[in-house]
């Protein structure tokens, strides 16, 4: 199925690629903290640090990423908006990475 690059679908690859991330590190922070005999209260406090962290970590990330893109090819007509693709980044990755710390 082809997606035209219009509305939401644009930035779909910032939705994957942060729901990924976010899932991943906080299912290893967690999985860690389990590991060391850490109580619920702490394996929360360091799974809420990492989703914090992390997230603003690759919004900034990806909205260098996009505004240098942009930059460069600027002769070119350039659809995604830096902010905007940092916020689907951001908001993706305390999306999915919350589900790890469902559990506690």
């Amino acid at each position: 199925m082809v997606f035209n690059k219009k509305g939401i679908w644009k930035y779909l690859p910032e939705f994957v690629y942060g729901g990924i991330d976010g899932s991943v590190t906080t299912f290893a922070v967690v999985a860690g903290a389990i590991g060391a005999s850490f109580s619920s209260t702490v394996i929360l406090i360091l799974g809420f640090a990492n989703l914090l962290a992390d997230g603003v970590s690759m919004a900034l990330s990806d909205y260098l990423s996009s505004k240098s893109d942009r930059e460069i090819h600027s002769r070119t007509k350039f659809e995604k908006k830096p902010y905007k693709s940092a916020m689907v980044t951001f908001i993706s990755f305390l999306a999915v990475g919350f589900i790890p710390l469902l559990f506690f």
